[in-house]
């Protein structure tokens, strides 16, 4: 399916990128496809489901409304063929779910070139590509990331997209770390928010979806199957005790990067650094007010369901990879591990083994001097 761009920058640089690629047609996915096509730059859409890019077929182009007021844009190619959509694109920004990132790193390893620059928006999955593209043939793999998505926006099913707010910080990182300046400056070029961080373990430890997300819906859980998630999700679901929790989760995570000797803000500060809430908010240094006084969130509803991605991508993507990396740096990290049994229970889905353990990682048996020669140095 291939579109004509009818929307075109009013600022497009001549020293910009000149296409990008967008793999994956979820939240983040179209919400990027709209910022970026409003800024000029040729962008081209895939997803492995054609269903999911019909109505974008149908209606000639995706519909937006947010930030970037109302209208609609065509992207200049949409194709549910992998190898299509990577011809001449020089930055390949992968919007997927946790869960697929090593299949994509499989998927992509006979295709890239050596001039095409992989970014995960959002990473945080440690080794989990670079390991998928070294087993696909990939001699040195290399990509970068953001800690966290670029927007908060939400897909509808006819493929329009509402975005409210663009994060005013996305924490980047780059593996191995000995090539981060060159990936930096290209990346910058289409995200000018980003900040470069030492490592990619920075970037894990910036996955805060995997903070609340879990807690909150776990501890709403029969709210949401009794009223289908009909609730707004942060504003009623985080409660004074459930931001408790969200706290000391944090505490846990802030103690394993500590151990791994990574410089982390707290889960409010970063969260204020992002624009999502007041100054206020963060003076008191409590989540449930960080989450009370947000307003890009205050709207946002629950998940309709238990089986939805804030347990079953944050869990086993962001809650056993801290588990991992505390076991790897001799920290407890009781409650959150408490957390991934009990989700486990309540939904009756094996998290932790499915998960990014040690071994999925090419971790198993290193140590933390080990660790952090394969993150600066490659495999």
């Amino acid at each position: 399916m291939k579109f004509r761009q009818s929307l075109k920058s009013r600022d497009l640089a001549e020293n910009q990128i000149p296409k990008v690629a967008i793999l994956g047609a979820g939240n983040g996915g179209l919400a990027a496809t709209v910022d970026l096509t409003i800024r000029g730059f040729s962008v081209s859409l895939w997803s492995r489901r054609i269903e999911t890019l019909l109505p974008i077929q149908t209606r000639g182009g995706i519909e937006y409304s947010g930030v970037f007021g109302e209208g609609l844009i065509e992207p200049t190619l949409v194709t549910d063929d992998l190898g299509e959509v990577l011809i001449e694109a020089e930055l390949v920004i992968i919007m997927l779910p946790t869960s697929a990132h090593f299949e994509i790193g499989q998927s992509l390893a006979p295709l890239i070139t050596k001039e095409q620059t992989l970014f995960l928006a959002p990473g945080h999955t440690l080794t989990i590509l670079p390991a998928a593209l070294h087993a696909g043939g990939v001699i040195s793999p290399e990509f970068c990331e953001v800690g966290t998505l670029p927007y908060i926006c939400r897909r509808d099913e006819n493929a329009s997209v509402s975005i409210s707010k663009c994060s005013d910080y996305l924490p980047f990182a780059a593996f191995p770390v000995n090539r981060v300046d060159k990936m930096f400056s290209l990346v910058q070029q289409v995200f000018p928010k980003i900040h470069a961080m030492a490592s990619p373990l920075m970037t894990v430890f910036t996955y805060m979806n995997a903070i609340h997300h879990p807690p909150a819906t776990i501890c709403n859980a029969g709210r949401i199957e009794n009223t289908d998630g009909n609730f707004y999700h942060y504003f009623e679901g985080i409660t004074p005790s459930v931001g408790r929790l969200i706290d000391y989760f944090d505490t846990e995570r802030r103690k394993v990067a500590m151990a791994l000797e990574v410089e982390t803000k707290t889960f409010v500060d970063h969260f204020h650094k992002m624009g999502y809430t007041t100054d206020e908010a963060r003076e008191t240094g409590l989540a449930y007010e960080a989450f009370h006084q947000s307003i890009p969130d205050r709207f946002i509803k629950a998940p309709k369901s238990l089986d939805h991605r804030f347990l079953d991508e944050d869990i086993p993507y962001g809650l056993v990879l801290l588990s991992e990396l505390g076991r790897l740096a001799g920290i407890k990290t009781p409650s959150i591990d408490a957390m991934i049994h009990l989700a486990e229970v309540c939904t009756g889905k094996p998290y932790r083994n499915e998960g990014l353990t040690l071994e999925r990682l090419g971790l198993k048996d290193k140590n933390v001097d080990d660790l952090k020669h394969i993150l600066n140095n490659g495999f």
